[in-house]
């Protein structure tokens, strides 16, 4: 557990999470839903937060803690030109590192772009709630005492394989062969399921294109773990073949856990889709490579200027 940025004045200590997200301090407010949830999205960077709040209590029982989210503003302008060439990312050792350019320092940045939230309400909300921990919620303090004594006796812990292993932060490209690095999503999966290296060859349900979460852990939650399990009422197929408006998520769905597309082959081309798009196109059309684009924004707050690096025309549109 370390804490970002730390800014102790006497026995007050503010706890600063710095996220690489951005926020729009005139739309996301604190974080929390219609109902006054907080937002799932926002969940994992809040409990990163609470985790450290709930460590430096116990390192310091006697000082008053303060937490807050340092996010990038979406709502807040730039002052200065180029700020975005002033941090150069390098990889260096397979680490990445910020460079910053020559002169770079407090005037030359501009008005900050970034701004720091007090979450105490929702960090009092997640340290008062409950965590899952395989098949049990845990209260949060038992939980952060579970994982810190499986983390002192080396003690792998007993999981439950889910949607959310599709965002699994250790998982390696390909079963690993003896000797290669070990992946946990493999393990995991393998240890539940009793899945060997030819299971991960076919896929997972989490493969599925746009199928959402729910969906993804009821079929996990039922056994069907493979692509070539899901049956059409899994997914709500009705079996029709496509139409003029092309493939529709369950048809792609389908198509990709059975490999047997419209047409026969490995993919599927929407020739009458295409077709019909063509039709709808209005002619001289204007291909610009981005790439080698400049965008500047002119007075006009609605006109994006794009000069065209490889020759000496400019276009103006509505942005």
């Amino acid at each position: 557990m370390r804490v970002d940025i730390l800014r102790k004045r006497g026995d007050e200590i503010d706890l600063i999470e710095v996220k690489a997200k951005s926020y729009d301090s005139k739309a996301d407010g604190d974080f929390r839903g219609t109902q006054g949830q907080i937002r799932a999205g926002m969940l994992p960077y809040l409990q990163d937060i609470a985790f450290q709040r709930y460590v430096a209590g116990l390192a310091y029982p006697l000082f008053s803690f303060r937490s807050f989210l340092m996010l990038a503003d979406e709502s807040s302008a730039a002052t200065v030109d180029g700020l975005h060439q002033r941090f150069r990312i390098r990889r260096n050792d397979k680490r990445l590192r910020v460079e910053l350019a020559p002169g770079t320092d407090a005037s030359s940045v501009g008005a900050p772009i970034l701004t720091s939230i007090a979450v105490d309400s929702q960090v009092a909300e997640i340290l008062a709630g409950t965590i899952r921990v395989g098949a049990s919620d845990l209260a949060f303090a038992t939980a952060a005492q579970h994982f810190a004594a499986a983390y002192r006796t080396d003690r792998i812990l007993a999981t439950v394989p889910s949607a959310a292993c599709g965002t699994c932060e250790f998982k390696a490209a390909a079963f690993p062969a003896a000797g290669e690095p070990r992946s946990g999503f493999h393990e995991c999966w393998s240890k539940t399921f009793g899945w060997t290296e030819a299971h991960f060859a076919d896929g997972t349900v989490l493969d599925l294109w746009k199928l959402n979460k729910k969906d993804k852990d009821f079929l996990i939650s039922q056994g069907v773990t493979n692509p070539g399990q899901v049956t059409k009422e899994n997914i709500g197929f009705d079996g029709c073949d496509p139409d003029l408006k092309g493939l529709s998520p369950q048809h792609r769905q389908w198509y990709q856990c059975q490999g047997d597309w419209p047409g026969g082959g490995d993919f599927f081309f929407d020739a009458m889709g295409m077709a019909a798009a063509m039709r709808a196109w209005r002619f001289p059309l204007h291909f610009i490579d981005f790439e080698t684009c400049t965008p500047e924004f002119d007075t006009n707050p609605r006109k994006l200027l794009i000069h065209i690096a490889a020759g000496r025309s400019a276009a103006t549109t509505t942005a």
